[in-house]
């Protein structure tokens, strides 16, 4: 980030990339672009935390557990914990090393909460990934595959969008294009909200539908 503007003098293809972020400097949407990119990974582990679920019924794991009183709501509710709170981390973690990386390289220590800040802002869209995945689980469990190829839609759409000229409507398909992780911006309340909605109503439903399915091998 501190030699970015240097290093695009010799990229223009790069430089043009980044100026498509409008209203930011070229070294804060090199940074956005940095916070996007990893939470790309962060949906890597929120799609595999939850398939856990699914990976622990076909093991018959979940049946032997479903045989006492625990409930099913209760068991599926804990893998989605750990998803959330996992991917929380994961999503926290990523954004306080660009923070830290960055703030020592320039030698202002508020950098780190204004990365923090921005890196946040991604957590809703990869939690809505999670929530997609658990409703295949609830509704469509023998089509869990499906889940990996939501991932790699995400990337692609994340890493080549602009490379493959992909229409707006094929974009819109991943949720972490509704959110742009832009340093010093203010955070857009709205997409947030209409994200965090969706993702409690989807996984919600994921919920339901397991609640009411027969579990593998049962």
């Amino acid at each position: 980030g501190d030699e970015i503007e240097a290093m695009l003098a010799d990229n223009p293809q790069l430089a043009d990339y980044l100026a498509r972020l409008e209203g930011v400097g070229l070294t804060d949407a090199f940074l956005a672009t940095a916070l996007h990119m990893l939470a790309l990974l962060a949906c890597g582990y929120a799609v595999s935390s939850m398939l856990r679920a699914r990976t622990e019924e076909t093991a018959g794991y979940a049946e032997s557990m479903l045989a006492t009183p625990l409930r099913r709501w209760w068991w599926l509710g804990s893998h989605v914990v750990v998803t959330v709170v996992g991917t929380t981390a994961v999503v926290a973690a990523s954004a306080f090393g660009v923070g830290a990386g960055y703030a020592w390289a320039v030698g202002d220590t508020g950098q780190v909460g204004r990365l923090l800040r921005a890196g946040m802002s991604l957590l809703p869209p990869v939690l809505l990934v999670a929530a997609v995945v658990l409703l295949v689980i609830g509704w469509l469990p023998r089509l869990t595959a499906l889940s990996w190829i939501l991932l790699g839609m995400v990337v692609v759409i994340g890493l080549f969008a602009e490379v493959l000229r992909l229409p707006r409507w094929v974009r819109d398909l991943s949720p972490l294009e509704h959110v742009a992780a832009l340093p010093g911006r203010s955070w857009p309340t709205g997409s947030l909200v209409v994200l965090s909605i969706l993702g409690l109503v989807v996984g919600g439903a994921g919920v339901a539908g397991f609640c009411r399915r027969d579990l593998a091998g049962a």
